[in-house]
């Protein structure tokens, strides 16, 4: 199987969007935000985090650090292509593994001053990036 890889710079769908977020658990990458956790009032009307706010709260702690690119690409296949999608935000590096979230990084590094030159062309702050990879199937 033949590999080619390309580092793309995403400008369409790069817009923020406005939700309510919190700071991240201890130990991640400074300026990362989770999404805040949903509340309810209880009876005495004091707000409450729901349970199935904790229980996906909970599963996303435990993946931290655990997976491998292939848990998080999007695969498009034909007969003659497989084209996949790594997405290179920070939120997501996170889930990986420490050798996948190493080398990822590195090619982000290593693109740094490419990226800060589409970003500032296109007049964008905070670029979204993907890795994608083609693979030849015969």
């Amino acid at each position: 199987m033949r590999r080619m890889s390309v580092l793309l710079l995403l400008l369409g769908a790069c817009a923020p969007h406005a939700t309510a977020q919190t700071p991240a658990p201890a130990g991640t990458a400074p300026g990362v935000t989770t999404p805040a956790p949903t509340a309810s009032a209880d009876s005495t009307g004091r707000g409450t985090t729901t349970d199935s706010t904790r229980r996906a709260t909970a599963a996303a702690r435990a993946t931290f650090g655990k997976l491998g690119q292939n848990d998080i690409s999007l695969r498009l296949r034909s007969e003659e292509l497989e084209i996949r999608f790594v997405p290179l935000n920070e939120r997501v590096l996170q889930l990986l593994a420490p050798d996948a979230q190493q080398s990822l990084r590195g090619l982000i590094a290593s693109k740094h001053d490419a990226i800060d030159a589409l970003a500032r062309q296109n007049g964008l702050s905070d670029p979204g990036l993907v890795l994608v990879t083609f693979y030849a199937q015969r």
